[in-house]
């Protein structure tokens, strides 16, 4: 059948089109593809809300989580300390699943064999809060964010400032952060001088030191902050030791708590503004 060259040309052109937009050829200002994402810390679950919010089919279960109505909705594919349920997790069809290295590596390690896309990730700085951020908005594919702005009480300080603070992190044994800690990375934001940040990591736990009794007395520390965690009475049970009224703190009435999640664990983005304005305040 001979076609009018007008009609013709109106079909090459129409296929022509069609191919064009199988292919993705054509720009488009449409929104980014919506991923599944499943997120194993309460920091992951924090950063993927606030950069794409409908993204999240699973979250772990903790207190930050549980109070936190936009999660109300979200399956939790873990519980407090526990690893997370790795069947829940395939059960999801997750496109991504962010979690952190050392206590996530075995679950992720499974999934990224399963061909699924993983973010492992540290945090023990601002800056691998920032790479944390940048990372995930790579890969939904939308703009990232500054933390400055997310985190507002946490400007940076660029000299120290105030007297020096000792954070006891635990009561046994008597732990502290150094500078490769994300608490010593906070103080350091901060301008505040942190009277370990320098000591040899010792223990077991990374980023921090073992202190001695007789190291905190002679090292004569102005001012005191312990690490309250949930439901625990871990400030009074200082009081109960030999040594404690012989620190300088502690004789200057200069000691104060602080929660675990923020200081310690950085938790949320809210959790870790709130440290960061009880430490301005404990330094001025």
């Amino acid at each position: 059948m001979n076609l009018p060259n007008r009609t013709f040309s109106q079909i090459c052109s129409f296929l022509s089109c069609f191919s064009l937009l199988l292919c993705g050829s054509i720009p488009s200002n449409a929104s980014p593809i919506k991923k599944r994402i499943v997120t194993l810390t309460t920091m992951s679950s924090d950063v993927v809300s606030l950069i794409t919010s409908d993204s999240i089919v699973g979250v772990p279960g903790s207190s930050l989580i549980n109070g936190n109505r936009v999660y109300d909705n979200v399956v939790r594919i873990s519980q407090g300390r526990n690893q997370p349920d790795f069947e829940k997790i395939i059960s999801l069809r997750p496109d991504l699943v962010v979690g952190s290295s050392g206590f996530h590596d075995n679950v992720l390690s499974k999934l990224s064999s399963l061909g699924l896309d993983t973010i492992t990730y540290q945090l023990n700085s601002f800056d691998q809060l920032q790479g944390l951020v940048d990372d995930i908005a790579s890969k939904v594919g939308v703009d990232s964010k500054s933390v400055d702005s997310l985190i507002p009480s946490c400007r940076y300080t660029n000299s120290e400032q105030g007297e020096p603070v000792l954070i006891l992190a635990s009561l046994k044994p008597l732990i502290s952060p150094t500078s490769n800690s994300w608490s010593g990375s906070l103080l350091r934001h901060l301008g505040i001088p942190n009277l370990t940040s320098t000591l040899n990591e010792s223990g077991r736990f990374s980023g921090y030191t073992t202190l001695s009794p007789e190291w905190i007395i002679t090292a004569k520390p102005p001012k005191l902050i312990l690490v309250a965690f949930q439901n625990s009475d871990f400030a009074n049970q200082f009081k109960d030791l030999n040594f404690w009224k012989n620190v300088e703190a502690v004789k200057q009435d200069k000691v104060s708590t602080m929660p675990y999640y923020g200081l310690i664990n950085p938790g949320s983005f809210a959790s870790i503004n709130v440290a960061c304005k009880i430490l301005r305040s404990t330094s001025s």
